[in-house]
């Protein structure tokens, strides 16, 4: 952004200004993505730290050969590393999709269709997501 005090407007005319003004605009946008990319990655990756062990625990409690003939508590662990990296590219691409639908349709739409721009936006991001995931990948191939 140029330096608005008075004894910089001579090196700035107004279409300069808009320019800086639009390179700046452009920028925030790609840290913006960048951001988005980065923080919808690691959530993803938080939540498959979190939710692998208690997954794990819970399938082998319904195991008809029982808890501890499954493993117990032992190697609940295993295969967490895989999991948490596959799932930072997944939720990176749902949110990346969900927040930018958000921002297409927030000029768009009325603020009382707020609710619908997020359902759209969810919805987008999910269809995104499950596409990129090997498994229903691998459904559709069938």
């Amino acid at each position: 952004m140029p330096d608005l005090r008075a004894e910089s407007w001579d090196m700035w005319s107004p279409s300069q200004w808009t320019v800086q003004r639009n390179r700046d605009r452009n920028q925030e946008e790609i840290m913006f993505m960048d951001e988005i990319i980065n923080a919808g990655g690691c959530a993803g990756m938080c939540v498959d730290l979190t939710l692998f062990p208690l997954d794990t625990i819970k399938t082998r409690l319904q195991s008809q050969q029982g808890f501890y003939k499954t493993g117990g508590f032992r190697g609940i662990y295993a295969g967490v590393p895989s999991a948490a990296i596959g799932s930072f590219p997944n939720a990176a691409a749902f949110f990346v999709t969900y927040e930018s639908t958000k921002s297409f349709f927030a000029g768009y739409t009325a603020s009382s269709l707020a609710p619908i721009t997020h359902m759209l936006a969810a919805s987008l991001g999910e269809i995104i997501r499950a596409t990129d995931d090997p498994l229903f990948s691998h459904q559709l191939a069938k």
